[in-house]
């Protein structure tokens, strides 16, 4: 019972990409399915909201205005966090 983002509008792959939002949309989604096979349910909590919060992001790039779930804005937020944390250390 994953939480799904609606279509991004389609677009075209930007220059020296080879790859497009839709594609990289399902991608994540699939990576969220597999999720589900993780044994550790605190590694499949904690990986299933980093990939909801790129899933988000993504969707922000596309449709800035789009309005958010409660739990799509919290995971966005925790990605943020991750993110510059790493970048900290």
């Amino acid at each position: 019972a994953g939480e799904t983002l609606p279509a991004a509008p389609a677009s075209t792959p930007q220059a020296g990409l080879d790859f497009s939002i839709p594609q990289l949309q399902a991608t994540l989604h699939n990576i969220s399915r597999l999720m589900d096979c993780v044994g550790c349910e605190k590694c499949k909590v904690h990986g299933k909201l980093n990939i909801l919060g790129l899933a988000t992001a993504i969707r922000l790039h596309e449709v800035p205005t789009a309005p958010l779930p409660r739990n799509h804005i919290i995971a966005v937020l925790n990605l943020l966090a991750k993110l510059s944390e790493s970048v900290e250390t």
